[in-house]
């Protein structure tokens, strides 16, 4: 038996659940505004719960802003969420992305 480290175990994905809401819970009771929210949310696939990484292009196409304004948004709210401790780093996201 070789397990397959592209899937979380059933602890991993508590844990991961957890993390999810402590984020979106952080995002909602936060200073950002609400098209900050889900530019963010979308572009990691949390909007409509496919956890599938959207690309810049076509979030930015989406809210009617370029790719980089995109990435501006979504970096500096990882930022904060590392400030915080929530999302320390992306392997979270990068595991719910292989689902």
């Amino acid at each position: 038996y070789i397990p397959d480290k592209s899937q979380f175990t059933p602890e991993q994905s508590i844990i991961a659940e957890e993390e999810l809401k402590s984020i979106t819970g952080f995002l909602k009771s936060s200073s950002f505004s609400e098209r900050s929210i889900q530019i963010f949310l979308m572009r990691y696939g949390l909007d409509d719960g496919s956890l599938e990484l959207k690309t810049l292009e076509k979030v930015g196409q989406h809210f009617s802003i370029s790719r980089e304004r995109v990435r501006q948004i979504t970096n500096r709210t990882l930022f904060k969420l590392r400030k915080l401790g929530l999302g320390a780093d992306k392997s979270w996201l990068e595991k719910l992305n292989y689902k």
